[in-house]
């Protein structure tokens, strides 16, 4: 009896304590993927959301955040090229699993991919950043996550507003390019018999 009632106490303290961190985790700590991920059936909608874990704006924000670049790279990745993607809205803070069910709601939409961009290091004439992102497949609750890419560039006085667009739009179109192949890795097909 005294077994029992011990082996409850764990599991209700467990589930307590699990719980909320899983509901307030930041899922760009997440290393996988989830798993028992259903296929996907096209065509799907899909919306872009930047994620700024910090609100400051450094000396090359501008030219990063340049929303024709963002629109000429990720708002592409529309798996079934029925219509373009939804380029959505900058989000500041951790990114959960509650906040991204509420942008599903928001957009109304059956993927979201969520990126952010880390400046991993910043000289007077160099700039070396990380992209990362990951599909949220908003009617099944699942994480895909997609590869993350580093790019650097060396620059001058004369030269860095052209070469810090070119490593943005370079390192965004990678980016791209691993969110593609995540999401038509989970796309299902249609087997065809041999008779």
């Amino acid at each position: 009896m005294l077994r029992i009632f011990a082996i409850r106490v764990i599991v209700i303290t467990g589930s307590i304590l699990l719980i909320p961190g899983l509901i307030v985790a930041d899922v760009f700590e997440t290393r996988a993927s989830d798993s028992a991920v259903k296929m996907i059936h096209f065509p799907q909608s899909l919306s872009v959301i930047w994620n700024r874990p910090d609100p400051a704006a450094g000396k090359f924000d501008l030219i990063l955040s340049d929303p024709a670049t963002l629109k000429r790279t990720l708002r592409k990745i529309d798996p079934a090229r029925i219509a373009p993607a939804i380029l959505g809205e900058e989000f500041t803070g951790k990114v959960t699993r509650k906040v991204l069910d509420e942008f599903g709601k928001k957009y109304n939409v059956d993927l979201l991919l969520v990126f952010r961009r880390d400046i991993l290091e910043e000289q007077p004439d160099f700039l070396k950043l990380r992209n990362r992102a990951l599909v949220y497949l908003v009617h099944q609750k699942k994480l895909l996550i997609v590869p993350p890419n580093e790019a650097e560039t060396d620059f001058n006085e004369n030269n860095w507003k052209e070469k810090i667009a070119e490593l943005n739009y370079r390192s965004l179109k990678q980016l791209a390019n691993n969110a593609r192949k995540v999401i038509h890795s989970h796309k299902f097909e249609k087997r065809r018999s041999n008779y």
